[in-house]
C-alpha cells in the first residue's frame, strides 16, 4: 500500500506540471482568452479559482479513493489466497492435504475428466518412528512426498492424506506410462533418501483404479486401496 502511495503521488505531480506546461503554452498563444481573462473583476477572478481548484481536488480525491480501494483489494485477495492455502495444504510435506484432495475430486468429476486414482501407503513408518524417533518419521514423509510430487506432479495432483498415505490424481490413461513412473518414482526415491542421509531406501506401496469404470469416487478409492493392500503383502512376503 506505501509503494502505491508513492506512486500516486508521483503521478499527481507529473501529470500537475503536464497540466500547467499545457495550460501556460495554450493560454499564451490565445490572445481572445488573455483578453477576456483581463476585464474580469477581482470577484470572478477569485470564483474561477476557487471553482477551478475545487473540481481539481474532487478530481484527485477520486483518484486516490480509486487507488487506495485498488490496494484494499488486493490486500484483501493476498489474504484470501494465504488463508486458502493454510486450509488445504499439508504442513508437513506442502502437499494437498485431504479436503484440497476432495475439492480437485469434484473439480475432475464436473469437468468430466478421465482419471486414475493412486493411493500410496509408505513402508515402515512405525518401525521409524519407534527406531529412530518421529523427526526421522517427519523426513521419511517429506522425502516420499518430494520424490512424488517430482515424478507424478508434472501429470496431476499429489496429496497427503494423513499418517503415510498419499493419493495422487492422475490424467494419463495408458497404464504402461503409469508403470514406467513408478520406476522412475523408485529412482528418485533412492536419490532422495541418500540426499536426506536416512538409513535406509524410501519405499511405498501402491494401487489404482479408473475413475470411469466405478459409478462413485469411494467405490474407485476403495479399489485402490485393495490393490495398494494387495501390493503391501507382496512386498512384504518378499522381503521375508
Amino acid at each position: 500500500r506505501t509503494v502505491i502511495g508513492v506512486f500516486f503521488i508521483y503521478f499527481l505531480v507529473r501529470v500537475t506540471l503536464h497540466i500547467r506546461r499545457k495550460l501556460y503554452l495554450g493560454f499564451m498563444g490565445d490572445l481572445e482568452f488573455i483578453q477576456r481573462v483581463s476585464s474580469l473583476s477581482y470577484t470572478e477572478l477569485l470564483w474561477m479559482i476557487l471553482l477551478s481548484s475545487f473540481a481539481t481536488y474532487l478530481l484527485l480525491a477520486g483518484l486516490y479513493r480509486f487507488f487506495m480501494a485498488s490496494s484494499l483489494s488486493m490486500d484483501k485477495n493476498a489474504e484470501y489466497g494465504k488463508l486458502t492455502q493454510v486450509a488445504y495444504e499439508d504442513p508437513l510435506t506442502g502437499l494437498l492435504n485431504r479436503a484440497g484432495l476432495n475439492d480437485q475430486f469434484d473439480i475432475y468429476d464436473n469437468e468430466g475428466s478421465d482419471y486414475y486414482i493412486i493411493n500410496f501407503d509408505v513402508n515402515e513408518l512405525k518401525k521409524t518412528n519407534d527406531t529412530y524417533g518421529h523427526q526421522m518419521g517427519d523426513e521419511l514423509l517429506k522425502c516420499f512426498a518430494r520424490g512424488l510430487s517430482s515424478v507424478f506432479g508434472r501429470f496431476g495432483i499429489c496429496s497427503r492424506q494423513g499418517g503415510d498415505e498419499f493419493t495422487v490424481l492422475l490424467r494419463i490413461r495408458d497404464e504402461e506410462a503409469i508403470s514406467a513412473l513408478f520406476k522412475k518414482l523408485d529412482d528418485k526415491l533412492d536419490s532422495e533418501s541418500k540426499k536426506a542421509a536416512l538409513p535406509f531406501p524410501v519405499r511405498a506401496a501402491h494401487g489404482y483404479s479408473f475413475r470411469a469404470n466405478f459409478n462413485t469416487i469411494h467405490e474407485a478409492s476403495m479399489a485402490a486401496d485393495q490393490h495398494m493392500y494387495e501390493c503391501k503383502h507382496r512386498m512384504k512376503t518378499k522381503s521375508e
